[in-house]
């Protein structure tokens, strides 16, 4: 029944098997560069208004995705998107999911900071892991892009430094069915349960970032007939 339970939250968590913790610390792949000015920037998926048609966000593997920028004996993956061609105001989402470890319920999630950047890459605004909400083992953030300032700045993805190595703890619902088959037929029984669950904050992990432009014009010219 144990094993059950623990399957049964894995798949709450909407997670795969990763290994150990080993597995999910972040390795360069190629070369690295020498500072944030280095990276290129990407565009970001723009999801239309009524969320249909082929941009849809797609996940990515940050730790693969990422430009490695290493600084001093610190590697660290970092995404750079252009917001030159987003109108003002934008909302911006960052979607971040939780890999489950395959020793136990224990999960590896990937901390994030992201920062809204100006035209010379400094920051204007900066959200961490605390500032997302979290259903089942996938984090959300959703940022509104107002900043006169930023409509040719950049959102930049990267570890979180002072969350990187720190666990959470939370409890997770899960439900258990056995389903008994008897002469007269069969009958399904269905117990529901609490796990507490470890989640350990890494500089790896699936990430997916859109943008979704928004209306500017006041409420009664969108509607005026």
């Amino acid at each position: 029944m144990r094993a059950m339970t623990l399957l049964a939250a894995c798949a709450l968590a909407g997670c795969a098997s990763t290994g150990d913790l080993s597995s999910v610390r972040y390795q360069p792949v190629g070369q690295c560069v020498d500072s944030l000015a280095d990276v290129s920037a990407a565009p970001v998926t723009v999801v239309p208004q009524d969320g249909r048609g082929a941009n849809r966000p797609k996940f990515v593997k940050i730790h693969e995705a990422a430009t490695c920028v290493r600084e001093g004996e610190r590697a660290r993956p970092a995404l750079l998107y252009t917001l030159a061609d987003l109108p003002v105001p934008t909302e911006i989402s960052v979607t971040v999911e939780a890999a489950g470890l395959s020793r136990s319920a224990e999960t590896a999630v990937f901390a994030p900071s992201v920062v809204i950047l100006d035209r010379d890459r400094r920051a204007l605004k900066r959200y961490t892991l605390n500032d997302f909400d979290q259903r089942g083992g996938t984090y959300t953030l959703v940022a509104f892009l107002n900043e006169e300032a930023a409509r040719e700045g950049y959102l930049l993805v990267e570890p979180d430094a002072e969350q990187v190595g720190r666990t959470m703890e939370n409890r997770v619902g899960v439900n258990n069915s056995v389903t008994v088959a008897t002469m007269y037929g069969g009958f399904t029984w269905v117990s529901g349960d609490e796990l507490q669950r470890t989640s350990h904050l890494t500089d790896v992990g699936r990430i997916a970032v859109s943008a979704r432009a928004h209306d500017a014009r006041p409420f009664e010219e969108r509607n005026r007939r």
